[in-house]
């Protein structure tokens, strides 16, 4: 499942930035027009490339860069869906059950995991 950040300029001056997962767009939040939002984001960046600060100059990005993640865990709670590596951890955690199985030794039954 191909997960991507893009930008898109809407009118009055503002951007949006969007959350794509496979094929569905999810809105992250609008903020402020700026050009180095626009040349980082407008043609989408993976999601470990784009929550990754250490190759950007631009103090306007970064600041960008900071609220992609807590507005991507807005989503994923919203919407129930997992998109973090973490949450998809946590997630497969949860579904794992465990078989106890029932031994008999002797007269006694013992359960083990």
């Amino acid at each position: 499942m191909k997960t991507e950040i893009y930008c898109k300029t809407i009118s009055g001056g503002k951007q949006e930035f969007n959350l794509r997962v496979g094929q569905e767009s999810y809105l992250l939040f609008i903020q402020s027009y700026r050009a180095s939002n626009r040349d980082y984001f407008e043609n989408g960046k993976p999601l470990t490339h784009a929550l990754d600060i250490t190759n950007v100059r631009s103090w306007a990005t970064r600041k960008t860069i900071e609220k992609l993640l807590p507005a991507i865990k807005y989503i994923e709670k919203e919407y129930g869906i997992a998109i973090l590596e973490r949450t998809l951890k946590k997630e497969s955690k949860k579904k794992t059950s465990y078989n106890r199985s029932k031994i008999k030794a002797g007269n006694f039954e013992l359960l083990t995991a």
